[in-house]
């Protein structure tokens, strides 16, 4: 028998929890008002604006909808056609974007374009543009569930209707 390399190795013990907290333990900044020489000041050490776990969930929410672009349309002109009501609640949960993180990503901009930012950067950029979004997300969520319940009893209201006029 030959001894290939793969009998040779060994697992280690990965502790996930510790590279998480690793990943995790990044400096987060606020740019486009430090300067590297004010003492007084925090100096940039994450390359993007949100922090990595948050940007890691818009990743994920992106990898399972449409083009940020379509999103729009389809939340500005409530399009049914093309976001389901699971892409809705993706887009309650992890893509709605908060004060912190608009102005963030509006500092940086003053100091380089809007090409430089990240997808999850430019698509929360994009969607914040839309009034009220949070809200209008959840109401048209709402408004889905409900007519997909509606659907489901108009059938027993139809047998009981039926039965009644027997």
């Amino acid at each position: 028998r030959h001894i290939q390399v793969w009998d040779n190795l060994t697992v280690p013990d990965i502790d996930t929890e510790e590279i998480e907290s690793l990943f995790a333990a990044s400096k987060y900044e606020r740019l486009g008002c430090f300067d590297s020489n004010d003492e007084h000041r925090p100096i940039q050490t994450h390359p993007g604006v949100l922090p990595p776990k948050r940007t890691l969930a818009i990743n994920a929410m992106l990898r399972h909808t449409p083009a940020p672009p379509l999103i729009y349309d389809a939340v500005v002109e409530l399009d049914s056609g093309i976001l389901t009501a699971d892409m809705l609640g993706h887009l309650i949960e992890d893509g709605v974007p908060v004060k912190e993180e608009l102005m963030a990503i509006e500092d940086i901009l003053t100091l380089r374009p809007v090409t430089s930012l990240s997808a999850a950067e430019r698509y929360l950029r994009l969607m914040s543009s839309i009034p009220r979004l949070g809200q209008r997300l959840q109401v048209w969520y709402d408004q889905r569930l409900l007519q997909k319940e509606i659907a489901s009893l108009q059938g027993q209201v139809k047998l009981v209707v039926s039965s009644v006029k027997q």
